[in-house]
């Protein structure tokens, strides 16, 4: 396993008489780089837990533009909470990273004897200017289930997107004694799109998700996922441990179907408009007129649909878990009101915020984090009926073509 992995340097004496051992306030540090699209630095992680051992924490970094690099290094501090001014541990994750390399891999093992709420990755990045860009896990929900004892790989790499094409194959690398097999469960639930932000009504009675196919399967032997949908492996049945991984169309998270073209719709249409596309099944020439119609010219319909799917694609992106990125509710306010100026975290999950632009007010959304063994960072919206008038304002102006980003 070590060769896999870039090996964390031995230098934490150094880095704890550093004066960077302070740490900022980290409960209004803006963490919306996470969601930028130009961001210097992409994020994505795995975890899993070795039978004996400590968790295992694998970060994946991507560098959008590696040759203008001029270092990049990375720190984990243990915090009991986001406020406070020093860390409880700190350790170091990797120093520097090969000059152009795109991609990094690194590890920390999760030291759980610490007592810390939340751990904290710390990336310096230098290219035309310093530039530091922190990263919070909750540790209580990310060890709520505790960590499977293995990992989907490819390339002799953990598998870090959570989703895949259909008829891709991985391997589920099982890092326990005495277990030869996983137990596999697909769902194939059609999720509906997110409510808007003022629906308060509960949806509970649409989440529930049968199971399509169950069987076992070796571990440590190549797995072809031969149909769409959501898989979830556990190496024991009795827990809620495990991994999943969505399967989808081999265009996702691009919209080149019309099947998933059809979807996004309903978040700028009426009911009336959508139940007329529902009444002749979505069909190419149903939804070629719904667009004519709402925007009256073939260009102005050309120009909303490339700058609509391009948010859309963003969105399945960054939030695809169980249910496609579009589809959840940090991807539906994504959609439509971009990316966020500011991102706070909170304890319990994230604030988004919107500065004000023209008639559109500052507007802020919480999203709070929930327990559930398929997606461990999944967030659900805080609804709240004072968003209609600021809402039906931003879909207005998409279907005018005036919200084009």
């Amino acid at each position: 396993m070590k060769n896999r992995f870039i090996l964390p340097l031995l230098l934490a004496l150094l880095l704890c008489a550093s004066p960077r051992a302070t740490a900022q306030n980290l409960s209004s540090a803006n963490l919306a780089w996470k969601y930028q699209p130009d961001a210097p630095l992409q994020l994505a992680w795995e975890l899993y837990q070795p039978q004996g051992q400590l968790p295992q924490l694998v970060i994946q970094l991507q560098q959008s533009q590696p040759l203008r690099t001029r270092s990049l290094t990375g720190r984990v501090h243990y915090l009991d909470s986001l406020s406070s001014p020093r860390p409880m541990h700190l350790a170091p994750l990797f120093e520097g990273v090969p000059k152009g390399e795109a991609a990094t891999t690194v590890r920390h093992a999760i030291d759980t004897s610490r007592g810390a709420q939340w751990l904290v990755l710390e990336l310096q990045h230098t290219s035309d200017s310093l530039r530091t860009f922190w990263y919070p896990l909750h540790l209580r929900d990310l060890l709520h289930f505790g960590a499977a004892p293995f990992y989907l790989q490819q390339q002799n790499a953990p598998t870090f997107t959570p989703f895949l094409p259909v008829r891709e194959t991985v391997v589920p690398r099982l890092e326990a004694q005495g277990v030869d097999s996983l137990f596999l469960f697909l769902y194939q639930h059609d999720f509906g799109p997110a409510p808007s932000p003022m629906t308060v009504a509960s949806t509970a009675a649409s989440t529930k998700m049968d199971i399509s196919q169950r069987r076992r399967i070796p571990a440590g032997q190549p797995l072809e996922l031969q149909a769409e949908g959501f898989y979830f492996l556990q190496a024991d049945t009795l827990s809620l441990q495990g991994k999943g991984v969505r399967v989808e169309n081999r265009f996702f998270p691009r919209t080149r179907t019309l099947e998933a073209f059809a979807g996004p719709i309903r978040y700028l249409s009426t009911n009336e408009e959508w139940a007329e596309l529902e009444r002749e099944g979505f069909s190419k020439q149903a939804i070629d007129r719904y667009w004519l119609r709402m925007t009256q010219s073939e260009d102005r319909a050309r120009r909303i649909i490339r700058s609509y799917y391009r948010r859309v694609t963003a969105a399945n992106r960054l939030f695809t878990s169980f249910k496609e990125g579009w589809k959840t509710d940090q991807g539906m306010i994504y959609v439509l009101y971009g990316p966020p100026d500011v991102v706070q975290a909170r304890y319990d999950g994230e604030l988004w915020i919107y500065r004000s632009k023209g008639d559109i007010p500052e507007l802020s959304f919480t999203f709070v984090r929930t327990v559930n063994p398929f997606a461990p960072n999944y967030h659900q919206l805080v609804r709240n009926k004072d968003y209609a008038r600021t809402h039906f304002q931003i879909v207005s102006r998409w279907r005018r073509g005036q919200n084009l980003p």
